[in-house]
């Protein structure tokens, strides 16, 4: 008897730690935070493309050039751009300036390097939750300017 009841729990602590460790869920399988608001600005760009066309205006009260932005106003702004820049997609082009400009808000090379450096983010343009989370930061420290499309979609006046 002892040995069927040692031999049933082997067979159950080996069946449950198979079971278990295939049911186990990889950090990585969790959305982040930034996906999701991402996804929600990307899908808020295609909105005001299907209402408005790629060069959607906006209709609030427009901020100064080099004004820093609470990040509630800069969620706001983000789709605008977003639409103007890529229409949500992410690209790589050649500008016309002669620099590629890449992912969904089309940082160019030396942008993307200048505010690595001053904000401490690290990452890539072409990884949409890398390029949110710079824009935000950009935005937020007066950077609105650096995007022709703030000026497009007369986020900016000039």
């Amino acid at each position: 008897m002892k040995k069927l009841w040692i031999f049933s729990f082997i067979a159950a602590f080996l069946f449950f730690s198979y079971v278990g460790s295939s049911l186990a869920v990889a950090p990585t399988d969790i959305p982040s935070p930034m996906t999701s608001t991402t996804n929600a600005l990307i899908l808020r760009s295609k909105a005001l493309i299907s209402q408005s066309g790629t060069y959607p205006l906006w209709p609030y009260e427009k901020p100064r050039i080099g004004q820093n932005l609470g990040k509630q106003e800069v969620l706001k702004i983000i789709p605008y751009l977003i639409a103007c820049e890529s229409g949500g997609n992410d690209i790589r082009i050649i500008d016309t300036n002669g620099l590629p400009s890449e992912g969904i808000l089309m940082f160019q090379p030396p942008t993307w390097s200048d505010f690595e450096k001053y904000s401490g983010l690290v990452g890539s343009p072409m990884n949409e939750d890398d390029a949110v989370q710079m824009a935000i930061w950009a935005i937020q420290h007066g950077y609105l300017y650096r995007w022709s499309c703030a000026y497009k979609t007369h986020i900016l006046s000039q």
